[in-house]
Formats: C-alpha cells, structure tokens, sequence
C-alpha cells in the first residue's frame, strides 16, 4: 500500500482545477464557520478573518470576471450592480452609521454568492458543496445541544438554530432517508433509515428547543411533501414505511410532546410576532419622502422596530421588509426578480430532485418572510446551492432525468 508523501499531496493539489480549489476552499470556510464561527459577530476574531481570508480567496479562484456572463442570471447582475451602487448612495445622504453600512453590505454580498462565485457551480462538485451546507448544519446543531463541550461556545442569542443550514440539514435528512428507502427497499437503506432519521432529529431538537413554530412548520410540510411523492411513485413501499414511522412517533411521542405544548403556548401569546406591524414601521420610515419610497434609506437604515418593543435597530425579520428599508419599491422589485428567477429553477428541478429541492426552497421561504437569518454566511450557501440545482447543465440535467425514469420504473 502506497502511502501518500506531502510532496505527492501537494502536487495533485496544485493540478487541481482553479474552480475546483476555489469550491474547496469555500467548503473549508463553511466549515470553520459551522464548527466556531457566528452568523453575525459582534467583532473580527482570528476565526472571522480566517474565514474572510479563504471566501475572499475563492472568489479569486472562480474566475471573478465570470460573474459579467453568468448565464441565466442577468437580473442577479442587475441587482448586484444596483446594490452596490444605488443603497451606499442613499446611505450616504440619508447619513448612515460606516459600521453598520459595512454590516448591510457584508450580507449582501452572501445574498449574491450565486453571481460572484458562479465560476465555482459545476455539475460534478454539487454533491461537494451540498455536502459543506450539510455540515455547517449539523454543527450548528452540535453547538446547540452541547453548548459548553466542544467545538465553538454558543448561547440562544447567537441564533445558531435559526440558521437555514440546520433546518435545510434536518428537512434533508429525513427526506433523503425516506426517499431513499422507498427508491431502493432493500437491507442496506433499511440500515440507513435510522441513521438518517436521527441526523434529521439532531438538527431538528434545536429548533423545538427555540420554539421556532415557522420552521417546525415547514419541516412537517417538507417530510409530508416527499412523503407525498414516495406515495405517487412507490405507493406500496410508502404505506409500509409510513406504518412503521407513525408506530416509532407513537412510542416517542412523550419527548416530543413538552415542544409542542410550547408551540402552541407561544402561539396564543404573540401570534403573528408583530411581523405585520414591523412592515408598517418600515413603510413610514421611507414613505417620509418620493426618493425613500423608491430607493428606501441605504444601507445602515434604522428605524424603531415595534417587533423589540419599538428599540432603534437596523435589521427587520424578514428580507423583503429589508429591502423595502435599505433598498426601496426598485429594490425589493430586483430582489423579488432575482429571487423568482431562483425558485423558478428549483421548482422545474422537483421531479428530479425533490428531497433536495424541498429542503432548499424551506429555508428560502423562512429567511425571505419570516426570519432575519438572511443576513448570515450560510444565506448566501444555500442560494448558491439553490443555482446549483436549478441551473445544472442541459446533458447533465438530461442524464438525470433519464435516471430517474429508470430508477422509478418508468424507463
């Protein structure tokens, strides 16, 4: 057996594809970021500029012009041009704070990671950079549950289970191994099962725990979704999944039921959470003048949130309520585009991958309406893996559609 000599190493290294070490690099990020990282720090530690220091550099790896001709996206390259000019311009005469224009931007820029890094979207390096979002959610949901034991220290105010990586780990991992034992209904996805279902209740326990009712929401919606498509395509196996799943939930009802009763607790207390009258607040603070209204506050807006008892803050819990603030009706408009352009891709992409595309389109729809975990690292990953799957080369998209047909009786 040839053991691999450091010079050996390094070589194939320096061979690699500068895309290839790009994606490389950013998947080595994520996973700093997951294991010690926060979603957004307060200051710039070692781990914060190590992070920045592998993005920045593959930004330079994939090809950085690449993002003028990225096919498909034109209106992402639109937005992009619009934000960094239109918003620090308004920022400027509306007088905004430097620090928390520089702390608009940053988010940004994670929002466009599909056009800065498109040179990085592959067909065969999907399953990498899946695998790297993957990650940043199990731990994430590590660092929830064992706070105090390893990897990076976490409290409930670094809103780590708010992250769309963990509830697109847990949406994922439940459906993959539900689809994939329907698919194959052997030993071997038997054995699987469990595994996967307990990942997918690892990253699930930490958003019980911070009773967010939305993401337990979408989850159940998500499962039931590719439950939904198991019953379509293999409805025997599916009912017989189905039977044993709904006899496991049964048995374990009683660790759950304390969660639930705190949903629904919480619901009764503060409803809709003032997201209504957040978008109120928003809309009287740029409606003071035309130019507000059409091109918002710029980046570093603030304004009195009725959503924290009415505290001065400069962020919203939801992305088009942000845009409205920071960017204006012109804004939120190129958003909305760039964002459809993005669903629009995934949801033609369903029949090949469901358990994928659900896992993704959920976190989409919490940070878009809901949540203001749009402003974090792994944001702008799960968008990238958003064009990766909706925007996969026609061969490879036709090869997999192939083998889905086949896979599903159907060739």
């Amino acid at each position: 057996m040839n053991i691999p000599t450091y010079t050996s190493v390094m070589q194939k290294l320096m061979h690699w594809p500068q895309r290839d070490m790009g994606l490389f690099l950013m998947v080595c990020a994520a996973l700093l970021y997951g294991a010690f990282g926060y979603p957004t720090p307060d200051s710039m530690g070692g781990v914060e500029w190590a992070i920045a220091a592998m993005v920045l550099a593959a930004f330079f790896l994939s090809r950085p012009w690449s993002f003028l001709s990225t096919g498909g996206l034109t209106c992402a390259r639109l937005f992009l041009v619009f934000g960094l000019s239109v918003p620090l311009i308004m920022a400027v005469v509306s007088g905004n704070a430097p620090r928390a224009i520089v702390r608009d931007v940053i988010p940004f820029l994670f929002m466009m990671m599909p056009v800065l890094y498109g040179g990085l979207l592959r067909d065969h390096n999907q399953k990498f950079l899946m695998g790297g979002v993957l990650g940043v959610g199990v731990l994430f949901s590590l660092r929830c549950v064992f706070p105090n034991d390893f990897l990076g220290q976490s409290s409930k105010l670094d809103y780590l289970a708010n992250m769309p990586s963990v509830l697109m780990a847990a949406i994922f991992f439940a459906g993959f191994a539900i689809f994939n034992f329907c698919t194959r209904f052997d030993l071997k996805s038997l054995v699987w099962l469990p595994f996967f279902l307990g990942l997918s209740a690892l990253c699930l326990w930490p958003v019980l725990e911070t009773v967010q009712r939305a993401s337990t929401g979408v989850y159940v919606l998500c499962v039931l979704g590719v439950l939904l498509v198991c019953f379509l395509r293999f409805p025997k196996r599916a009912a017989v999944l189905s039977g044993g799943l709904a006899l496991c939930l049964g048995m374990t009802m009683h660790f759950f039921a304390p969660s639930l009763d705190a949903l629904a607790q919480k619901n009764i207390l503060v409803g809709s959470n003032m997201r209504l009258a957040e978008l109120a607040a928003v809309w009287q603070e740029i409606s003071q003048t035309p130019l507000g209204v059409i091109f918002g506050q710029g980046w570093g807006a603030e304004y009195a949130s009725p959503a924290v008892a009415g505290i001065t803050v400069n962020y919203t819990h939801s992305l088009l309520s942000a845009l409205i603030l920071k960017t204006g009706l012109a804004g939120l408009f190129l958003g909305l585009l760039y964002l459809g352009v993005l669903v629009k891709g995934l949801v033609e992409n369903f029949y090949q991958n469901p358990v994928i595309v659900l896992a993704i389109l959920g976190p989409l729809f919490i940070d878009i309406f809901l949540y203001a975990s749009y402003k974090s690292l792994d944001f702008g990953l799960v968008l990238m893996l958003a064009v990766g799957v909706g925007f996969r080369s026609p061969e490879h998209a036709s090869k997999i559609a192939s083998e889905s047909r086949v896979l599903y009786g159907e060739g």
